[in-house]
């Protein structure tokens, strides 16, 4: 039995080993993505060129029917939430 309870330390240990090298790894490739996004929205935000990618987006979002459709969607989903939450 003492065999088996070693076995199971040992596995835990090396899960949590692995754990921590994968940790290690997304949390800094996560830092890298932050400062990137942070460094592009910056330059976009500097040149003006995030409001005209903004303006841009809702108007064809708008053009092809998108925001209308959404609309009419949540409106028909709304009996339903106030039913749901209500009862």
């Amino acid at each position: 039995m003492s065999e088996y309870v070693h076995g199971a330390l040992l596995d835990s240990h090396v899960s949590v080993i692995g754990w921590l090298i994968c940790n290690m790894f997304f949390s800094d490739r996560q830092q890298k993505d932050a400062k990137l996004r942070a460094t592009i929205d910056a330059r976009l935000t500097e040149s003006g060129e995030k409001e005209r990618l903004k303006e841009e987006l809702r108007a064809k979002l708008i053009e092809c029917g998108w925001r209308d459709n959404l609309k009419t969607y949540c409106k028909g989903s709304l009996p339903l939430i106030t039913m749901v939450c209500c009862s």
